[in-house]
């Protein structure tokens, strides 16, 4: 790879955190009713995350939702989720923050398409890879 691709694909990534930065920024976690409400009523989540998401989870949720951008942070708050309900807990709170994320893109009227794009790759692209290596976890 020649220093131009590689600073071409460094630029692109860098694009990439910031526009999801913004996203972020200007669309903040919902509150723990709201979020449960849209959680609870997602059919394939529904009833198990009756026991899986509570206002401990909703608050690191919220927090990784911040931080998506620092590792070291996704990786301890997802630590937390993990100590407290096993892979199920980490995985079913993984599927109850990408379903929130997607509410959040598909109610947005003010972010750009290039944003949403980004915000909807959240989970996959840095959630995932935080939550590697906590329990069984492989991204």
């Amino acid at each position: 790879m020649s220093d131009n691709e590689s600073n071409g694909s460094a630029q692109e990534r860098n694009e990439e955190i910031a526009a999801l930065r913004r996203f972020v920024d200007s669309h903040p976690y919902p509150n723990y009713h709201t979020a449960a409400h849209i959680v609870l009523h997602t059919p394939q989540l529904g009833l198990p995350m009756d026991a899986e998401y509570g206002a401990n989870n909703h608050y690191w949720l919220a927090e990784i939702y911040r931080k998506f951008d620092d590792k070291a942070a996704v990786k301890r708050l997802g630590t937390l989720i993990h100590n407290g309900g096993g892979m199920r807990a980490l995985q079913m709170n993984y599927y109850a923050l990408n379903y929130v994320v997607r509410d959040l893109v598909q109610n947005s009227t003010t972010a750009s398409d290039y944003e949403k794009r980004q915000a909807r790759a959240l989970t996959s692209a840095y959630v995932n890879y935080g939550f590697e290596g906590i329990g069984a976890w492989k991204p």
